[in-house]
């Protein structure tokens, strides 16, 4: 069973939603660690997915000008990330603290649910919106 690049994409980006959602509300470390070796595999897939798709989208002789413009693009969304969160951490959510249904949240544990929804939503965007990848010429 061969799985497409778009398949990979909208599957581990829901995947990856659950699962940081799943290790926000961890409570033990063991469990935490095991989440968090899981939460690693769709990252994984979305990383070796996101070639082809940028491949099959892109015209040939634009290919090495999108390479250079979304590595650093990728790479200051995920410092940016960082800040913003560090940001809401120490100033808007310092004191969060609330209990839902039993269990204990914190602001680090809101900010890892806010962001696995989000994760979770773009997957189901990315399942409506991309386009199936097309197989290469000759095949």
């Amino acid at each position: 069973m061969v799985i497409g690049a778009r398949a990979l994409t909208w599957s581990g980006l829901l995947a990856t939603g659950v699962l940081a959602a799943g290790y926000a509300l961890q409570r033990s470390f063991p469990a935490g660690l095991v989440v968090l070796a899981i939460y690693a595999i769709p990252i994984a897939m979305l990383n070796t997915a996101v070639a082809p798709l940028l491949l099959d989208a892109a015209p040939r002789e634009y290919m090495g000008r999108v390479m250079a413009v979304f590595n650093p693009v990728n790479q200051f969304a995920s410092m940016l990330s960082v800040v913003v969160s560090g940001w809401l951490m120490s100033t808007v959510l310092r004191s969060f603290r609330v209990s839902f249904v039993g269990i204990p949240l914190n602001s680090v544990s809101l900010i890892f649910i806010i962001a696995g929804g989000l994760i979770f939503v773009s997957g189901i965007r990315a399942f409506a919106a991309l386009p199936p990848v097309s197989a290469p010429s000759g095949q």
